[in-house]
């Protein structure tokens, strides 16, 4: 109590209300992981629609109206390299120097602007087809050879396994021998799988030696990451080969694995759950898959591209060679599978952008108030708030497959808030914003969108449980973009013929 009085007394006039907490260095921590949205429009409710809550000792001002992220962009934060520096910091243990100002200009041409380090073509969508192709493959197999198992799959871990090879194989290049770059990309996800586990929880300060198994597996994967020879992989992406080609100049291998380490994670903290839920969605949504394979199908007619899927071998594997032909723009022309893929993201992302002041600033909202942040002091803004308001989505608890589909005479966005519109940017915020939106973002949904195309269309998936309800969230990672599920599902999948 002499603790709250004293942080009441210490308010400057022009800051935002200051929620009192029971706890508090500890402050919202507890309430805000119980139920974030809730908590956080309890507060709205009694203070309005910013706020100063506390969270390990700082203080964090919480901004509620969309309408005012435009306002948080301009004002003076620190850049986003020292906030990635920071993040990368807790991932790994140790300061980062890959993220210091010395060593950024080599990541860059000499005009400022970031190298073309990895292009989402058709190298994305051939390594994304044979993940498919070999994890269902494996998991089809391992399921014949046991006779008390379900003819089907876990979901989630079948995505986290195809969304893992993907990326491992796409970023990092693989071995010339098929068999031992198989064994590698296997013994790496096993590994890794038990680092990512928990990781979340050490943004979240929580010392690494209070979660045994992940300081096991880091430092594991970490030796792994130390002993790749670069020279004799094929295929390594511009991105990755930047990074190896810099970090020599550290002098330190730990420096360059750590810095793999978080590219990975990174790479696939929000494809992997976004995976997951647009075909849990769309599973669930006859209507809405029939719409998307509907529409994809006439994109094929269209194109010309009816050709006959030839059997690899005698046991009538697909090759998928109609999903390979797919270019980025008639990706861009599935609008359908587009909107399902943002409202997916809408549903289940639970984003929470943070900025630190990096001087005493002052922001206007939208309404004409003027708050005062202190140096050091962080904002946030909380993606759900958005994702859920009733006034920008009508019944926002449900999935709409068409619920971002415009007519050609509509405008861009149908959506506003207080007579404003809210561009769709601004309607899902799952990526963050501003300089500190995730830079992967693009090819995460084009990896998305060609892996959800190329398994509904060669596989008839159904859950095996007819009656299947929704999982809960996973809130060990939330914060940090899509949510996964708290339990996995079973699904049955089989060849279509």
């Amino acid at each position: 109590l002499i603790l709250n009085i004293l942080s009441f007394s210490g308010r400057r006039k022009g800051e935002p209300p200051l929620v009192s907490h029971a706890l508090p260095f500890i402050g919202a921590a507890i309430d805000f992981g119980k139920d974030p949205l809730n908590y956080l429009k309890n507060l709205q409710s009694k203070h309005g629609d910013v706020f100063t809550i506390k969270l390990a000792g700082w203080d964090y001002h919480v901004f509620m109206n969309p309408l005012d992220v435009r306002s948080l962009e301009r004002a003076k934060f620190l850049g986003h390299q020292e906030i990635i520096g920071d993040f990368v910091t807790r991932m790994v243990g140790n300061p980062h120097k890959i993220h210091s100002h010395d060593f950024i200009p080599e990541l860059h041409t000499a005009d400022g602007k970031s190298k073309k380090t990895l292009s989402p073509g058709a190298e994305v969508q051939k390594k994304l087809t044979h993940s498919i192709e070999k994890n269902l493959r494996g998991s089809m197999q391992l399921n014949s050879l046991c006779e008390s198992c379900k003819p089907g799959i876990k979901l989630h871990d079948f995505c986290k396994r195809v969304i893992f090879d993907i990326t491992f194989n796409l970023l990092f290049g693989s071995l010339p021998d098929y068999d031992e770059s198989c064994k590698e990309t296997s013994r790496m996800y096993d590994v890794f799988k038990l680092y990512f586990k928990r990781s979340a929880l050490l943004v979240d300060r929580i010392p690494i030696h209070l979660l045994p198994e992940t300081k096991k597996a880091r430092t594991e994967f970490l030796k792994l990451m130390e002993g790749i020879e670069w020279s004799k992989r094929e295929n390594v992406s511009r991105l990755i080969q930047d990074i190896v080609d810099v970090n020599p100049k550290l002098e330190f291998l730990q420096q360059r694995a750590r810095h793999l380490l978080v590219v990975l994670w990174a790479a696939q903290a929000n494809t992997t759950p976004a995976f997951f839920w647009i075909l849990f969605y769309l599973l669930s949504n006859p209507d809405a898959k029939r719409a998307v394979m509907e529409e994809y199908e006439q994109l094929k007619r269209h194109k010309h591209r009816n050709k006959q899927v030839k059997e690899r071998g005698n046991d009538g594997w697909p090759t998928m060679q109609d999903i390979l032909g797919i270019k980025r723009k008639d990706l861009d022309r599935l609008v359908i599978l587009d909107g399902c893929l943002k409202e997916t993201m809408r549903l289940t992302g639970a984003s929470l952008s943070v900025r630190k002041a990096s001087r005493e600033e002052k922001i206007k909202t939208v309404d004409g108030r003027m708050f005062s942040i202190r140096k050091g002091d962080y904002t946030a803004y909380f993606a759900s708030v958005t994702h859920m308001d009733e006034e920008i989505f009508e019944n926002p608890q449900d999935f709409v497959h068409d619920r971002f589909l415009v007519s050609a005479d509509e405008p861009r966005s149908r959506f506003s808030k207080h007579g404003q519109r809210v561009a769709v940017s601004r309607a899902i915020m799952t990526f963050g914003f501003g300089a500190t939106r995730c830079p992967g973002r693009h090819i995460a949904m084009i990896e998305i969108k060609l892996a959800v195309l190329a398994l509904l269309r060669h596989f008839d998936v159904r859950f095996a449980n007819p009656n299947e309800k929704t999982p809960e969230f996973d809130l060990s990672h939330l914060g940090f973009g899509v949510m996964p599920p708290a339990t996995d599902i079973d699904v049955l999948v089989s060849l279509k013929q």
